[in-house]
């Protein structure tokens, strides 16, 4: 009977054990995606910042390589910001348009900051050498 009683003590330490090593692998599969993100954030260069907010904020109408070409794009007549014509403004005049709007884009004032504004146009930059 001390046998049986070893068994049932042994099972029930790995038992224990296998519950906390399920414990320990959900929270590390809960926190794994933050961790990835983080580190993928402190790993980003300023460019690929502006470049994630011109994909969240006027990828929807400018497209992701800026052509114009989306539905939203066409309909609205969105310039393509790879175009010469696009990209002979001076920064100034970039960031401006992109803060307070120029119809039919919106203001963009309240919903990004000075800087996110700033890399959006450092990104809009990089477009015109992506032309093909």
């Amino acid at each position: 009977m001390a046998i049986r009683g070893e068994r049932n003590s042994m099972t029930d330490k790995f038992t224990q054990v296998t519950r906390r090593a399920t414990v320990f692998v959900a929270m590390g599969l809960a926190i794994a995606p933050v961790g990835a993100r983080l580190s993928q954030a402190a790993a980003t260069p300023a460019g690929d910042a502006g470049k994630t907010t011109f994909e969240d904020n006027c990828a929807v109408c400018h497209d992701e390589d800026g052509s114009g070409s989306t539905a939203i794009g066409m309909t609205l007549m969105v310039p393509d910001l790879r175009s010469a014509e696009a990209q002979k403004h001076t920064d100034k005049e970039l960031i401006d348009i992109v803060t307070n709007g120029m119809d039919p884009m919106p203001s963009f004032k309240d919903k990004l900051s000075a800087d996110e504004i700033k890399g959006v146009v450092a990104y809009i930059r990089t477009l015109a050498k992506n032309k093909k």
